[in-house]
């Protein structure tokens, strides 16, 4: 049975502070002009899981909040472009609440960094599929 909910469920989020340090320490760092988006790969076959951290520096808590909400819904509709197995926390930095959902959604990196590579420039290791779900090998 394939799994075809749309939601956001709490087990797909980070909420304990360990998550977040643990992330935000072990992961790979990728800069964009409006957040800084942290990777962590946790090792399991489990769906991707997010944080959002937006401090009181970025705007007052309606925008904050706004920035929250674009987030999860870029999260919620293009959970494939997610790395399978891995922890993923944004960072909003100044100008995030001007943002529209095409601008967030062009801020997540089309490309994870998370395994070495071969010689060639191939990732070692497993990549979402085409609906994001099932891990698929590499060699």
């Amino acid at each position: 049975m394939t799994d075809t909910r749309r939601t956001l469920r709490a087990t797909d989020r980070l909420k304990r502070r360990e998550d977040f340090r643990r992330t935000q320490e072990g992961g790979r760092k990728h800069h964009s002009r409006h957040f800084l988006v942290v990777v962590h790969d946790r090792g399991d076959d489990a769906p991707a899981r997010i944080g959002i951290t937006v401090t009181k520096k970025v705007g007052n808590a309606v925008e904050r909040n706004r920035v929250k909400r674009l987030v999860r819904e870029v999260f919620r509709n293009e959970r494939a472009r997610f790395p399978i197995g891995c922890d993923v926390v944004f960072i909003a930095r100044d100008g995030a609440p001007a943002l529209r959902y095409e601008d967030v959604l062009a801020e997540v990196p089309k490309r994870w960094s998370l395994r070495p590579r071969t010689s060639d420039g191939q990732m070692i290791g497993r990549v979402p599929s085409s609906d994001g779900r099932a891990p698929k090998e590499r060699s």
